[in-house]
This record gives C-alpha cells, sequence and structure tokens, in this order.
C-alpha cells in the first residue's frame, strides 16, 4: 500500500529546531520528532514553517520569514526569560495561514493528510476550499489533528488525542459545544498515540543522587506547593527549574530555584534526581516531563488523575492525592528501579513504537476511499 503524503504544519511563534531556549517549546518538538519519525517509516513529508526550521522532511516549505516572527514576537533568546505567549489571532499566525493554504493547494494530492498540531489555531487552513481553506469538495486532503492535548478542537478534522484521558475529557466539552445533546458518540476515525520521544536523547543513570527534581513552567497548577511542601515535611532537597510565569512563592530552604535550564542541563538533572515531582492541578493531557525521566531512569511521584493514570504504573513512580501518599511516596522513591523506568518508557513512548501507531492510523483513513468502517481486505481468519 503506498504510503499517505504528509503535509506537516509548524508553529508561527517559533522556527521548529532542536536548539535551546525552543526546547522548552514541547509542541515544537513534538512536530520536529514527528517529522523524522514519519520519514524514517517511509512516509513523505511536506513541512509548512518559519524561516530557519531544521525539519528531517522531503520538502521543507517557509510561510514565514524571520524577519516577521522576530518582529513580532522578538528575539528567541526573550523566551528563555519568559514563558512562551502567543494568540491564533496574532499577525504572524494570520501571514503563516495565508501563505500555507496556498503552498498547500499547489501541492495537494488524493489520499494526502494534514496534520494540524494546533487546533483550532488553523482552522482556517481546514475550511473546505470554497471557504477559502484547502479542504477539496470530494474531501480530500484528510485532515488531521495530529497530537491533541488542548481543548480547542476542531469539528470537521480526524484527531489523534495524546492520552485517553484527555480523549475522553474533550469529548465531554464537545458535548456542550453540540448545543447539550444527551449523548456523544465516540468516532472509530479518532485515535490516541502517546506522545513520542528518541531514548538515546536521555542519559541513562542506575545510581542516583539525593534530591528530588521540578521542571515546569513556573505556575500555581504545576503543583509546585505540593512538590514543596513534601520536601519539607521529610527534609528533601528539591530542585526546581522553568520558565517563569506566575508569582508563585519559592521561599523555602527546601527549595533551590534555579531558573530556566538548558537541553543539557535539564538531561543531567533529570539522570541524577532520585525522583521528579509532577503533581499537576488539572486533568493533565499527556505532561511530557515524566517520559523524559522515565527514559532517564527516574521514577516519578504524580497526582492521580489525568493522563498520569495511563502513563505512570506503580512499577515506575506513584499516584497521590493527599499530603501524606506524597511524604510516603517520597521516602520510599529509593524502591522503584531505574532500569524498569526506563523499559516502561522505551517500550511505550519510543519513536521506534508510536510511528507505526501512526501508520495504522492513516492506513485506517485510506480505507475510508473503500467501505470505511467494513472494510475487510485479506483478513486472516
Amino acid at each position: 500500500m503506498t504510503k499517505n503524503r504528509l503535509h506537516v504544519l509548524g508553529l508561527a511563534h517559533l522556527p521548529t529546531v532542536a536548539k535551546d531556549p525552543i526546547f522548552a517549546c514541547a509542541y515544537t518538538q513534538k512536530i520536529l520528532r514527528f517529522c523524522e519519525m514519519m520519514t524514517n517509516i517511509g512516509y513523505d513529508v511536506i513541512f509548512y514553517g518559519v524561516e530557519g526550521s531544521q525539519v528531517r522532511c522531503k520538502e521543507n516549505v517557509v510561510v514565514l520569514s524571520e524577519d516577521d516572527r522576530n518582529r513580532i514576537y522578538g528575539p528567541l533568546d526573550a523566551f528563555a526569560k519568559k514563558f512562551f505567549v502567543h494568540g491564533k489571532g496574532d499577525p504572524a499566525y494570520k501571514i503563516f495561514i495565508e501563505n500555507t493554504i496556498r503552498e498547500i493547494r499547489s501541492r495537494v494530492q488524493k489520499n494526502d493528510v494534514v496534520c494540524n498540531p494546533m487546533g483550532n489555531y488553523y482552522e482556517d487552513v481546514c475550511r473546505p476550499e470554497s471557504q477559502g481553506g484547502v479542504e477539496k469538495a470530494n474531501g480530500y486532503p484528510w485532515l488531521v489533528e495530529s497530537g491533541i492535548g488542548y481543548e480547542g478542537i476542531l469539528l470537521n478534522t480526524h484527531r489523534v488525542f495524546e492520552s485517553n484521558a484527555w480523549r475522553h475529557y474533550v469529548y465531554g466539552i464537545y458535548k456542550a459545544w453540540t448545543q447539550g445533546k444527551k449523548f456523544v458518540n465516540g468516532d472509530f476515525y479518532d485515535a490516541v498515540i502517546p506522545n513520542f520521544y528518541h531514548p538515546e536523547h536521555y542519559k541513562f543513570r542506575k545510581d542516583k543522587e539525593d534530591f528530588f527534581f521540578m521542571n515546569c513552567r513556573i505556575a500555581t497548577r504545576k503543583g509546585i506547593d505540593i512538590a514543596i511542601k513534601t520536601c519539607e515535611a521529610t527534609g528533601d532537597h528539591l530542585i526546581l527549574a522553568g520558565q517563569p510565569g506566575e508569582n508563585v512563592k519559592l521561599d523555602s530552604p527546601n527549595v533551590q530555584y534555579i531558573g530556566y535550564v538548558d537541553e543539557k542541563t535539564k538531561l543531567e538533572l533529570l539522570s541524577r534526581a532520585k525522583g521528579l515531582f509532577s503533581p499537576t492541578l488539572y486533568i493533565g493531557p499527556f505532561e511530557g516531563v515524566t517520559v523524559e525521566a522515565l527514559m532517564s531512569g527516574t521514577p516519578v511521584i504524580t497526582t492521580d488523575f489525568g493522563c498520569y493514570t495511563e502513563t505512570i504504573p506503580r512499577t515506575v513512580g506513584t499516584r497521590c492525592m493527599v499530603l501524606k501518599e506524597f511524604v510516603r511516596a517520597a521516602k520510599h522513591i529509593d524502591t522503584i528501579n531505574p532500569k524498569t523506568c526506563r523499559s516502561w518508557a522505551v517500550e511505550q513512548f519510543s519513536t521506534d513504537a508510536c510511528g507505526w501507531k501512526y501508520d495504522a492510523f492513516f492506513k485506517r483513513l485510506t480505507d475510508l476511499w473503500g467501505l470505511g468502517w467494513g472494510e475487510l481486505g485479506k483478513v486472516k481468519i
């Protein structure tokens, strides 16, 4: 079977590259890995992004100049001192979208797939051609939201969610959008595929040092206060890293706040820490830092809802709900085997594992040109 060609959209506020401080943008790094992962298994990837993007693909189409990006958002180095601030109505996105629509239209073929990484940011791209978008009257290209970790989905796309928890959460929101219908049916042509990482990027270390690590945007909803209270109760040292965001109280003798850290430093701290805290207060779609820790052989301590119910089994971490449970988890962190953490992460979240899940998903979409759900093909019984 011929593989679909993939038209992959980047982001307008950042070039898609693997360098600091852009490493801190999980969306950008996922797009970068996605293009490489799918190219490696034989897909032709056409990428649309900011000038200077360094993506493994068949064609790299520039749809926004670096001069325009810099004029609107400022120098890239500034992102080390503040969280990425952007909006779908920004002038950069308007330029990006207008150029992307034109460039996709000039290239699109039957069975092609447009991979949208930002949902309603690219609503105009995904409109029918008669309304200024790229979707042709006969239904191609397939429109896919290729990694949903946000709430703002579109209603005319096929969707890949980062976790089952997030799929069901967003389906609940979808119910509200569809004017309170009593039931919302699932969609056979949606899928759940977890985020994916290069195992070789991470340092595995079996012997840990006597500190906990937390790497996140400085915001109350990240559960920073839970990590601090836990370490104060156990007497442990907490190294906290991340871009400034909110004014969160960090003045504890148990906390060492080191601000934004570059990728090299982050990898070192992930591998050396005896445990990672990720006790989010919100329903997390995926929370990739936990998988990065597991890739490093470092167990994690989280809350007990959202994505963690799928990504953090008891063998690699502890999910907690009240302070005494967090304290107990911290005191017994050394009972979790670093090799088990690494093995689980590689098996579930490596690019080698997840690329073929996307391949199966795209093949399922291709069946829609035939009998769709009822397609049998050559089935071994």
